[in-house]
């Protein structure tokens, strides 16, 4: 237990460390960009929130040696896309950038989120910073801010690979309790390793993306855990890691997605019907029954992944030394986490400043 509790309070202290001080450092100057170029702020925060991004499998990989297995078919991240994923715990989001890590560079990569995430002290100035989009779940809202969302993408060509969670919620006990009762109630089939998918949503991105860009394909990923499953912060704390995580890929290219909102609906459905399946196969298993065509790191990911820890640690031997040394830094430091707090939590959020510069 000491050890598992070791290992989950030295992820969490990394990866908080490196976002509050990656982030004053990274991003803070960027927002003097913002009121004179859009593009520029978009192009520096995609690089900085990315370098972030590639932090995290690295330490669930090589130093705390979570391995990752990948199945299906090989999706490169290459142009603009939509990705659906179950949503098996809070941490889905996180987890999913191993497999990311290995299919693209990270930097075009967005994620449609609950808002209450875009408040969180220190994570949450990157996840503004990167232009994620947060959904309050008040559909009247929601729908106009998704729009406006993609079209700030879409306007400039930008390649896009949105990540998106259909059922809207993890798959905790009283969730699975809630979605099991919600299909009693309405006569649907009762699912015990996903809930029924909110479909508003993955509509709304689809059609979106049709107007703005060409049409894109969409890559239905599902995640699978052997060994632990870390359900909430709680368990990341303590060290319950997954000895295994396992992806698996389809691809779905645009000409097979249906045109009309209603046959849309009906797809993603489907599609989390036969999830339903998939996972029951695969906890059944601890594997899933696609060819495997990744069961470890190769040698470049290996080095990617320790080339982000030496530069990271790096960057703190400098960052620690000069705070020492110098006060001026330490200024800098406590009034750019000021304007950050501020324009955080105090604004509707940089996100939103964003979209509203660019129009």
């Amino acid at each position: 237990f000491r050890a598992r509790l070791f290992n989950g309070v030295s992820f969490l202290l990394i990866i908080t460390t490196v976002a509050y001080f990656g982030g004053i450092w990274l991003i803070t100057p960027t927002i003097a960009i913002l009121p004179f170029s859009v593009s520029l702020y978009r192009k520096l925060n995609d690089w900085n929130v990315a370098t972030w991004f590639r932090l995290v499998p690295a330490l669930l990989e090589l130093v705390f040696r979570v391995r990752v297995k990948i199945s299906g078919d090989r999706c490169p991240l290459e142009g603009p896309c939509v990705i659906i994923l179950n949503h098996r715990t809070r941490f889905d989001w996180l987890f999913a950038w191993c497999y990311m890590l290995r299919l693209g560079n990270l930097t075009k990569h967005k994620i449609i989120l609950k808002s209450a995430l875009k408040r969180l002290p220190i994570f949450g100035w990157a996840m503004q910073a990167a232009q994620f989009m947060f959904l309050s779940r008040d559909w009247s809202n929601d729908e106009k801010y998704m729009t406006d969302s993609i079209k700030y993408f879409t306007s400039q060509q930008y390649p896009i690979q949105l990540l998106l969670f259909p059922e809207g919620t993890d798959l905790s006990e009283s969730n699975k309790a809630k979605g099991q009762k919600y299909a009693e109630e309405h006569g649907l089939q009762k699912y015990n390793y996903v809930l029924h998918p909110r479909t508003k949503g993955f509509v709304c991105c689809i059609q979106a993306l049709r107007q703005g860009i060409r049409p894109v394909p969409v890559y239905d990923m599902t995640i699978g855990y052997v060994g632990a499953i870390p359900q909430n912060e709680s368990d990341i704390a303590t060290g319950h890691w997954p000895e295994e995580i396992h992806f698996d890929c389809t691809y779905i290219p645009s000409s097979q997605l249906p045109m009309e909102d209603s046959e849309l609906e009906g797809w993603l459905k489907t599609r989390w019907q036969q999830k339903e399946e998939k996972l029951k196969e695969f906890y059944a298993n601890d594997h899933f029954s696609t060819p495997y065509f990744e069961e470890g790191n190769s040698s470049w990911i290996q080095l990617s992944m320790l080339a982000t820890l030496i530069s990271w640690a790096t960057f703190h031997v400098a960052i620690f030394y000069g705070l020492y040394l110098f006060s001026t830094l330490r200024w800098y430091y406590l009034g750019a986490t000021l304007l950050l707090i501020i324009l955080t939590q105090f604004t509707n959020s940089l996100e939103t400043i964003v979209l509203r510069i660019y129009k």
